[in-house]
């Protein structure tokens, strides 16, 4: 039996005419029009939806780095909302990322183009952030209870043998009277080793006369 979709359209709908361009608040001619609309562009985390950001207040603020509106969806899920830092240098850092934002465009549709998309009339006025925040412990309490527990010593089983001696174990300081007896030792050792060099050159010119007194002797006779 045939049926129109007027009888069977629930209540509350209204039929969508595919071949008309439905008007939007997000039009590009609507937002030309209105000297009063801004677009913001805000980064929001991927698990907090869109019904949630209906209920935040935002407080505009120039001042870096300042939280501009909050949102707790639980006692664990806190979000803290910021301005995104416009400074291009190290010196306006205020630990707020986002600065890429800055350079994204605005895409609306337009009805004079039917649907397609254009770039926005305007610039974006605001660009915020938000981030959950995330609440560190202070560890201060927990480092001097470990600075001050008693340290125990380890008790190894029995049985166990030093096997592996790493390189120097057995390797021991040389005290006072062995470095004093080391020097001793190499001096006596240096001067011996001059007298030695000494004594063979005055061996080596007595050798070298008696061949030269030989050497005229023979050839005199």
């Amino acid at each position: 039996m045939p049926f129109s979709i007027e009888e069977t359209l629930p209540a509350g709908f209204t039929e969508f005419n595919g071949d008309k361009q439905q008007q939007t608040v997000f039009d590009c001619e609507a937002i030309k029009d209105d000297d009063d609309k801004e677009l913001w562009l805000i980064r929001v985390p991927q698990e907090v939806s869109d019904s949630s950001l209906k209920s935040m207040k935002i407080k505009l603020s120039k001042t870096p780095g300042k939280p501009v509106s909050r949102l707790h969806l639980d006692e664990k899920d806190q979000y803290t909302m910021y301005r995104v830092p416009e400074g291009k240098s190290l010196d306006s850092d205020v630990g707020v990322s986002g600065q890429e934002m800055l350079g994204l465009s605005c895409l609306v549709p337009s009805r004079d183009e039917e649907g397609k998309m254009v770039f926005a009339p305007k610039e974006i006025s605001n660009y915020f952030i938000l981030d959950e925040e995330v609440n560190i412990p202070d560890g201060t309490q927990l480092a001097e209870s470990i600075r001050d527990k008693p340290v125990v010593k380890r008790q190894h089983p029995e049985g166990l043998k030093m096997r592996f001696k790493p390189y120097g174990f057995d390797t021991r300081e040389p005290t006072g009277t062995d470095s004093v007896s080391s020097s001793m030792h190499d001096q006596d050792a240096h001067v011996g080793k001059k007298r030695k060099s000494a004594k063979g050159d005055d061996d080596g010119d007595k050798k070298k006369k008696k061949k030269e007194k030989k050497e005229k002797k023979e050839k005199s006779t």
